[in-house]
């Protein structure tokens, strides 16, 4: 081999290893660009997509904040709905008992009867010429109503009380008579209560003294409390 064959040799693989690096640097170029675009439109894409989480994250939270805000006002105006009616059932119930109570207080039934005629046997009644009612003794008043008569609390005829409609209650009785006991020996005069044609025990009036027609007169009351 002569010295230009060498030389020509030598010049060509100068050549191939100049194209092989020229090569090899426009491969790294284009890698590096490749991965510089792909880096760049993955940042780019990234950046798109943060973006629109945070966008939708903004939108998504002004959604509950707003739904939270009407869940709120609606319980509010549930609760202050509620306590609206329970505050104007607390009044009523107030202005009623009020009510009642008052026209407990102006409940008021009396009435008292007199005879002079009673004899024998039966039930005291007071509708003998020479009875009555004892002049303003009668007031009769059940809550508002004042338009029960006299006559259907205390039947002159009957010598019944009876409780008016509403007027359950306590109430006090007082029965004063004058007994002639001389007359009267062999069977003396005894008075008592009656509820419900029953003798009430322990409301006996009774007398058996009097030595003469004129010195026989023995004056006797009775009071008692019932629950009617």
């Amino acid at each position: 081999v002569d010295l230009e064959t060498l030389f020509n040799q030598h010049n060509k693989l100068v050549e191939q290893t100049i194209d092989v690096m020229e090569k090899s640097l426009a491969y790294v170029d284009k890698f590096a660009e490749d991965i510089k675009t792909h880096l760049e439109k993955r940042i780019d894409d990234m950046d798109v997509n943060t973006m629109n989480n945070f966008e939708l994250l903004e939108t998504n939270t002004n959604d509950m904040l707003t739904k939270m805000n009407e869940t709120l006002t609606t319980n509010l105006d549930n609760i202050n709905q509620q306590s609206k009616e329970e505050r104007n059932e607390i009044i009523w119930w107030a202005h009623h008992r009020a009510h009642l109570h008052e026209d407990i207080l102006k409940t008021r039934i009396t009435a008292c009867a007199y005879d002079y005629g009673h004899l024998g046997k039966g039930v005291v009644n007071y509708n003998s010429k020479d009875g009555g009612y004892i002049p303003d003794s009668v007031s009769i008043r059940v809550f508002n109503n004042t338009d029960i008569s006299k006559e259907e609390v205390l039947n002159r005829d009957t010598g019944v009380f009876k409780v008016p409609e509403h007027a359950a209650g306590e109430y006090i009785f007082t029965f004063t008579v004058t007994i002639d006991s001389f007359d009267q020996k062999l069977m003396p005069s005894e008075y008592y209560f009656q509820k419900n044609g029953e003798k009430i025990k322990g409301t006996k009036i009774y007398a058996n003294i009097g030595f003469s027609k004129i010195h026989d007169r023995v004056p006797g009351s009775r009071t008692i409390f019932l629950k009617l």
